[in-house]
């Protein structure tokens, strides 16, 4: 499956859950990208789910990211850390900036356990930039966003936003 997933057009399977997700720097309709098959983290279990691993902008990738003070600093390094049915938590109203290439994965959670990627604390928002746009790889699966902004810098090309060739994101 290829599917691409700009402002004015989206070619994949989502589902909706309450929460926005901004493509570029319009607001568009697609309320968020969550996996299809059933998992902890969606729904009510969202709000109870803890943070298994964490990130900040000030962190370092090569800490574990067991707690805030040891937080990774990249999400993407962040999400494959974690384990499938586990949740990494992104500092709540931080901003990631990801350089060209530093939005790509390949990491996959299993069937009824994704990888989710949410802020700290649920209903609070965390936004990742990027120069290039994310690419999420064939081998990729059964990954979860949740309260997300993502972003594109302005001015760094054109192309698309999401490239999603992996199954039940």
């Amino acid at each position: 499956m290829h599917a691409v997933l700009n402002v004015r057009r989206v070619r994949c399977k989502l589902r909706v859950v309450a929460t926005t997700v901004v493509l570029g720097l319009a607001p568009v309709a697609v309320m968020g990208l969550v996996s299809a098959a059933p998992a902890r983290g969606i729904g009510a279990a969202a709000a109870v789910a803890p943070c298994d691993l964490y990130a900040s902008p000030t962190g370092n990738d090569g800490n574990p990211g067991t707690t805030p003070a040891l937080a990774k600093q990249s999400p993407i390094t962040l999400w494959s850390a974690l384990a499938p049915g586990q949740t990494g938590c992104l500092e709540n109203g931080a901003n990631f900036t990801l350089g060209g290439g530093d939005a790509i994965t390949s990491t996959a959670g299993t069937v009824g356990q994704p990888k989710i990627l949410r802020p700290t604390t649920p209903g609070q928002r965390a936004t990742i930039t990027t120069t290039t746009g994310f690419w999420i790889k064939p081998a990729a699966h059964d990954l979860t966003l949740i309260d997300l902004n993502i972003r594109r810098l302005t001015g760094t090309g054109g192309g698309s936003l999401f490239m999603i060739d992996g199954d039940r994101i």
